[in-house]
């Protein structure tokens, strides 16, 4: 059972959401926005932007049972799955990240 309050929204990656891939990648934004992601570079196509849904930030937390440290990840920050050791690393964003957020 989940006991959180469903207000903060999330963007998961079609390949994720689907099974297809696993998530390997957490950003929290600049403005509180969540993605979560399989990590690969392939993104920038139609396609990935259609299957792309919103989620529960707190439902895909308790999902993918994270650790603390990544579900406690502060704004302008990512956490990346190490496949070798399954540790989440935990880095601040570039100002080039950043400035993706407000690029239209």
């Amino acid at each position: 059972m989940n006991d959180h309050k469903h207000e903060v929204h999330g963007i998961m990656c079609g390949h994720v959401y689907k099974n297809e891939r696993p998530l390997k990648l957490i950003e929290h934004g600049p403005e509180d926005q969540w993605h979560f992601m399989c990590g690969a570079s392939d993104h920038d196509t139609q396609e990935a932007v259609d299957t792309a849904i919103v989620v529960c930030k707190g439902c895909a937390m308790t999902s993918y049972l994270l650790p603390r440290k990544v579900q406690q990840l502060p704004a302008r920050h990512i956490a990346e799955l190490n496949v070798n050791t399954e540790f989440w690393n935990v880095r601040e964003m570039t100002a080039e990240e950043v400035a993706e957020y407000y690029d239209d």
